[in-house]
């Protein structure tokens, strides 16, 4: 993970990558049905056409 060294980094910067770290976090992101479910994701689609 990259941030900003500890002197110019903003407080809640701070306690979000302290929070990252513990087990609720990780309890978090892996809990199913968080977030949007796996049958409603798109990924984007990009064309580009070159004449």
């Amino acid at each position: 993970m990259t941030t900003l060294a500890p002197d110019r980094r903003p407080d809640a910067a701070r306690r979000l990558r302290n929070f990252l770290g513990t087990p609720d976090a990780m309890q978090l992101m892996c809990a199913p049905g968080a977030g949007v479910p796996p049958s409603r994701f798109r990924p984007p689609v990009y064309v580009t056409i070159w004449s």
